[in-house]
C-alpha cells in the first residue's frame, strides 16, 4: 500500500504540512517478526504502566480524601491551610492541591465505582477527574442519571469526547443549572500569561465561547488575507500570533494605553563586554541577551547594586522616599512570592515582615514578598516564615515540616564566594 500526502491530510492540523519524514514512516510501517514482537512487548509494558498509574492514582485519591476529612472543621470543607500542606508535601500549586482534594472527596464519597475503573486501567485519572468535576453540584439522583449516560461509553472515549458527553448530559439533566454554571464561569473570565520556554510565552484569554470563537475567526481571516500576499514568508500560525499581539499592544490602532516591560541586565552587557549573568524579564525570568538588548534600546534606566560575593541585590537607585525604595528592592530581589511552590509575581505581592524579625526592623533582611493567600496563611496559627542569612525563605507548617525557597541571585556570585561555599 502506498500512502500519499493526501492520505495523510486528515491526521495533521490544517496549518501543518506533513513532512517527508512523516510520509516515510507511514510508508515503511511493516515490521519484521522480531520487530513486531519487540514492539508488542513495549506496548504490553505501556498497558501495564497504565494499570500501575491507575493503582497509584487510586491510592493518592484515598489518601487525599482521608486527609481532607481529618482537616475538616465544623463545616463541610477542609480548614484553611489544608490544601497548602498537601501542596508543599507533593510540590503542587495550592490551586492544584485544593482541586485534587475536592475531587478525591467527591470520588470516594459519591463515585466509588470510578476507583475500580481506575485501578483496572479502564479509564485514565484525567477521565475520572472530569466526571468528578461534572457531578460536584448534582444531587444523588442526578448523579445516577449522569453516570447512566456516560459510563457505558467512557472506556472508548478520549478525554475530549468524554467532556463533550458530560456537557451534553448536564444540559439534558438540568438546563437551568447549566445556564447558571455558564454565567458563573463567564464571571470568572480573565487573562493570564503561560511560560512556554526558550524566552517565549502564551496569553490565555478566557471568555464566552462564542465571543472567543468570533475573535479567533477575525484573527484567522486577517491572517489568511496576509498569507495570500506574494512575498509573505510567515506561516499562518505565525501571522495569527503577530496580528493578535500587535492589536493587544496598540500597534496600528491609535491606542495610547501604556504597554511596557522591565528587564534586568548587567551594565557590562550594554557595553558589549562578555557576561555570565543572564538578563531577566520581570514576571517571566531569564531571557537571551539579544532580547534584553532589544528591550533596552528605548528603556529608562535604574541603577541596581549587588553583592559581588553572593550576587544578591543590596540597593536600587534612589528615587522617592525610603519606604517605597525598600519595597522595590525586596520585590526586585524576590521576584515572586517566597512561599515554596508559589509563582505569583512580586508585582502582585505585598512586602511583609518575617516572623523572627525585630518588631521595629524594616531592613531588607526582615522583609519578603507574599501574595494575598500566603500573607493570610503565614498569619494563621501554626504557620510561620523566616529568612536566613542567605535570604532563603523557610516556611514551617502546623505539623512541624519545613520547606525552603532559595532566592536566585541577581548576578553570578564571585569565584571567592563559590570557593567558600
Amino acid at each position: 500500500m502506498h500512502i500519499t500526502e493526501s492520505d495523510l491530510r486528515p491526521f495533521f492540523p490544517d496549518d501543518e504540512e506533513p513532512c517527508p519524514e512523516d510520509i516515510y514512516e507511514w510508508q515503511h510501517s511493516g515490521d519484521s517478526p522480531q520487530e513486531a514482537a519487540t514492539a508488542d512487548a513495549y506496548l504490553a509494558d505501556l498497558a501495564h504502566e497504565r494499570l500501575q498509574e491507575g493503582y497509584d492514582e487510586v491510592r493518592q485519591i484515598e489518601i487525599l480524601a482521608r486527609f481532607a476529612k481529618l482537616r475538616t472543621g465544623a463545616g463541610t470543607s477542609p480548614k484553611f491551610g489544608a490544601a497548602d500542606e498537601a501542596a508543599l508535601a507533593r510540590g503542587w500549586t495550592v490551586a492544584l492541591a485544593r482541586k485534587l482534594m475536592a475531587r478525591s472527596v467527591t470520588i470516594v464519597d459519591r463515585l466509588p465505582q470510578l476507583l475500580l475503573l481506575l485501578e483496572t486501567g479502564r479509564i485514565s485519572p484525567a477521565q475520572a477527574y472530569a466526571i468528578a468535576d461534572a457531578v460536584a453540584r448534582l444531587n444523588d439522583l442526578q448523579v445516577g442519571e449522569l453516570l447512566n449516560r456516560v459510563l457505558p461509553r467512557v472506556e472508548q472515549q478520549t478525554l475530549r469526547l468524554l467532556r463533550q458527553s458530560l456537557r451534553r448530559a448536564l444540559i439534558a439533566i438540568d438546563p437551568e443549572a447549566a445556564e447558571e454554571r455558564h454565567r458563573k464561569r463567564v464571571a470568572k473570565r480573565g487573562v493570564r500569561v503561560i511560560d512556554t520556554g526558550e524566552a517565549t510565552a502564551q496569553i490565555r484569554i478566557g471568555g464566552p465561547a462564542d465571543t472567543v470563537t468570533r475573535a479567533m475567526t477575525a484573527i484567522d481571516g486577517q491572517a489568511r488575507q496576509i498569507k495570500a500576499m506574494p512575498d509573505e514568508g510567515r506561516t499562518l500560525p505565525q501571522i495569527r500570533s503577530d496580528i493578535a499581539l500587535d492589536l493587544l499592544c496598540g500597534k496600528g490602532t491609535g491606542s495610547t494605553a501604556p504597554s511596557s516591560v522591565s528587564v534586568t541586565l548587567p551594565f557590562t552587557m550594554l557595553l558589549g563586554m562578555p557576561s555570565t549573568d543572564a538578563p531577566e524579564l520581570a514576571d517571566y525570568g531569564p531571557i537571551p541577551p539579544s532580547m534584553a538588548l532589544r528591550i533596552s534600546e528605548d528603556g529608562i534606566w535604574r541603577r541596581m547594586v549587588t553583592d559581588p560575593l553572593t550576587g544578591l541585590l543590596l540597593d536600587v537607585g534612589r528615587e522617592g522616599h525610603p519606604s517605597p525604595r525598600l519595597t522595590e528592592l525586596v520585590k526586585l530581589r524576590d521576584r515572586i512570592c517566597r512561599v515554596p511552590g508559589c509563582n505569583r509575581s512580586a508585582r502582585r505581592c505585598q512586602v511583609e515582615h518575617v516572623h523572627d524579625a525585630p518588631s521595629a526592623s524594616t531592613a531588607e533582611c526582615s522583609l519578603c514578598c507574599l501574595c494575598d493567600h500566603h500573607t493570610k496563611l503565614c498569619n494563621t496559627p501554626g504557620w510561620n516564615i523566616r529568612l536566613n542569612r542567605s535570604r532563603d525563605a523557610v516556611l514551617t507548617t502546623p505539623t512541624g515540616r519545613s520547606y525552603v525557597d532559595t532566592v536566585e541571585p541577581i548576578t553570578v556570585p564571585s569565584q571567592r564566594s563559590r570557593e567558600e561555599s
